[in-house]
């Protein structure tokens, strides 16, 4: 349908009436309702097969029917101790209760840094949406560990600004 000009004299006035969200009607759910954000700005490296947290975050739902939305977003550095055999590092976001809910994997599809053969930096992005059914304050943690050789969020702030995990809380 294409649109049809109206004079805002046949309004009432001369001009048309500022707007604003309090006529809207029938709209439930999808309202943002707060966001928090965590940035973690060193470079942090592991050789560790155990996942240690990064970046640990809370937020206080408003109400049970409340979602989270939780992303992380990071450059990584795989680092193959000298070989082509590039290590796997993950990284992953994980609830209160130390469920994992996403985890991504760091490979060598990334740029090759300097004049290492079996170095490689590359981004990574996590996101979920999550249900706690819970007015109590819930904690998200950022984790990584490194498959073999290094593996490491790189923090510093040129490069990305920063690690960051972002929390947002959708009402229902």
């Amino acid at each position: 349908m294409p649109f049809t000009l109206i004079d805002a004299s046949k309004l009432g006035g001369s001009t048309l009436p500022a707007l604003n969200g309090s006529a809207l009607t029938n709209i439930d759910g999808g309202k943002v309702l707060q966001v928090v954000e965590g940035t973690h700005t060193s470079d942090t490296f592991t050789t560790s097969g155990t996942f240690s947290d990064i970046i640990s975050l809370a937020i206080t739902p408003s109400a049970t029917s409340s979602k989270v939305l939780a992303f992380a977003s990071a450059q990584y550095n795989n680092y193959g101790n000298g070989s082509s055999n590039f290590p796997n590092g993950q990284a992953q976001i994980i609830d209160h209760d130390g469920n994992v809910l996403t985890r991504a994997y760091g490979n060598a599809s990334g740029n090759q840094t300097g004049d290492s053969t079996d170095q490689w930096d590359s981004s990574i992005s996590l996101q979920v949406l999550d249900s706690p059914n819970s007015t109590s304050a819930q904690t998200y943690k950022l984790q990584h560990k490194c498959g073999s050789g290094r593996f490491g969020l790189l923090g510093a702030s040129t490069r990305l600004n920063g690690t960051k995990l972002t929390l947002i809380e959708i009402g229902a």
